[in-house]
């Protein structure tokens, strides 16, 4: 073999096996990193955007299936807190825990915040402030007392039914309309995916 093979397969510049890792980040790699990804290593990456933005996402398996966990942006997570974060988060994992699943359970919001930011997300394209009005007083009157601080993933086909049953056959347009709203709440918790 000539020379030029000896340089380039004992070069530390270049990694030339599958085995061969790039060097962890450091503080300075961190700051001055152009826009893409740049792995730390067992799964932690830096996210650099065009706009400059940074953030730290953690690669994880659980279940068999790669998952993404967002640990924050930079420079509010610096890169000890990301490794730390990173630390606790495949701990977890390798417990049997999903830290995206625990992470979501926790910000599951209770009906009424979720029917507040509902109204709050159609408020304007109502004609008037009225509709807000009648839409939030019929489930404070209806749904409220009973799942109002209900988590929303845990509200059931008899818990809605418990609302709107007892104004069925007296008010049938009311419990249409609560049934209604009701409905449209949980199908915004669905889209947003606390369901």
């Amino acid at each position: 073999m000539g020379s030029w093979y000896a340089v380039l397969s004992h070069s530390r510049t270049i990694p030339h096996k599958l085995g061969d890792r790039m060097p962890p980040l450091t503080a300075a790699k961190v700051k001055n990193a152009g826009p893409g990804k740049h792995q730390d290593g067992q799964g932690l990456i830096l996210r650099v955007y065009v706009s400059g933005s940074r953030c730290w996402v953690l690669r994880v398996t659980v279940d068999g299936r790669r998952r993404e966990i967002g640990l924050g942006a930079w420079p509010e997570v610096s890169l000890a807190d990301a490794r730390a974060k990173a630390l606790e988060h495949r701990a977890a994992v390798a417990s049997g825990r999903d830290p995206l699943a625990e992470k979501r359970r926790r910000d599951v919001p209770t009906f009424r915040a979720a029917a507040k930011r509902v109204l709050d997300a159609n408020r304007a394209r109502w004609r008037n402030e009225r509709t807000a009005t009648l839409w939030w007083a019929s489930l404070e009157n209806h749904a409220f007392a009973l799942i109002g601080e209900m988590a929303v993933d845990r509200i059931t086909q008899s818990d809605v039914l418990q609302c709107v049953e007892p104004i069925w056959t007296t008010r049938t347009e009311t419990a249409r309309k609560v049934r209604q709203r009701i409905r449209a709440v949980l199908r915004w918790c669905q889209a947003h995916g606390f369901v």
